[in-house]
C-alpha cells in the first residue's frame, strides 16, 4: 500500500524515539505512517470498573452454551465476529454436534444480522455483541420491520470490544430493549443471570425476539479457534440448506 512503518519495539526508550518518527513524517508530508505490533509487545490490560461490576454475571460461553441447549436440530445459528465465533464452534465439539448449522462471521464486525437469512422453514438465531450491533443499527429496524416470526436476535452484552482488548463500549449507557422495541420486535428481553436466561428461553419460544444478556468480559484462556476455514464452514451451512 505504499505506507512507511515500523515495527514497534519491545524497547521504551526506542519506542518514544519511534513515535517521533512517525509524528515527524505526518507534520512534513500530511500522509499516514503505520506502527506495527507484534503479539506480546503490550502487557495484558484489564478495566478494573467493569471487571469489578460484572464478577456475578454469565460468561459468554455459558449464555451460548444456554442457547445451544435449547434450540432444535435444524436451527440455524450466525455468531458475530470474534470471540463468540470461537466459543460456538467448540461448544459444538463440546457436545459432538455438527457444523453445519453455523455461519461464523469471520470479519465484518456489526453485519452478522445482516448475513443471516430468511428461512420460512427453520428458525435463525443471531449471535451478536454489543458493540456490533451499535456499529450498524440500522440493521435493527430493517430486521424488525419485516416481523420475521422465525428470527433470535440474541446480543451478548459485556459493554467491551473483548476480542480486540477490552476497551469500554458505550453499551452500558443506552437501552438496546428499547432501541430493539421501536424497531419493531414483537418481543423484548433484558437478563443478567443464568437463571432469568434459562426462564425467558424455557418460558417462550417466541421468535421476533430481541434478548439482551449481560455477560461478563473475558474468554478462558485455551479457547481454541476453528479447525475448518470459513469457505468451508459457507459451503457447508449452504448444503445443509438445501
Amino acid at each position: 500500500m505504499g505506507i512507511p512503518y515500523e515495527i514497534l519495539s519491545s524497547d521504551e526508550n526506542e519506542v518514544l524515539k519511534q513515535i517521533n518518527t512517525c509524528f515527524d513524517f505526518i507534520s512534513k508530508n500530511s500522509a499516514s505512517y503505520a506502527l506495527l505490533v507484534r503479539k506480546g509487545t503490550f502487557d495484558s490490560y484489564s478495566s478494573k470498573n467493569i471487571q469489578k461490576k460484572n464478577t456475578e454475571l454469565m460468561s459468554r460461553e455459558e449464555a451460548i452454551e444456554e442457547f445451544i441447549k435449547v434450540s432444535g436440530k435444524d436451527e440455524i445459528f450466525f455468531s458475530t465476529t470474534g470471540m463468540a465465533s470461537r466459543e460456538l464452534y467448540e461448544i459444538r465439539d463440546k457436545y459432538k454436534m455438527n457444523h453445519s448449522h453455523d455461519f461464523l462471521t469471520v470479519g465484518s464486525m456489526g453485519h452478522t444480522s445482516h448475513i443471516a437469512l430468511e428461512k420460512p422453514d427453520k428458525k435463525i438465531t443471531v449471535i451478536d455483541g454489543d458493540d456490533a450491533v451499535l456499529m450498524h443499527m440500522g440493521a435493527l429496524p430493517a430486521i424488525g420491520s419485516k416481523k420475521i416470526n422465525n428470527f433470535r436476535h440474541i446480543v451478548l452484552n459485556n459493554v467491551a470490544h473483548d476480542s480486540v482488548g477490552g476497551q469500554p463500549t458505550i453499551a452500558q449507557h443506552i437501552n438496546l430493549c428499547e432501541i430493539a422495541r421501536a424497531s419493531g420486535y414483537q418481543y423484548c428481553y433484558k437478563v443478567k443471570s443464568k437463571e432469568e436466561l434459562i426462564k425467558v428461553l424455557s418460558d417462550s419460544q417466541k421468535y421476533s425476539v430481541f434478548i439482551e444478556v449481560l455477560v461478563r468480559k473475558g474468554a478462558r484462556k485455551d479457547l481454541g479457534r476453528p479447525k475448518t476455514s470459513p469457505i468451508e464452514t459457507k459451503i457447508a451451512l449452504m448444503r445443509n440448506l438445501l
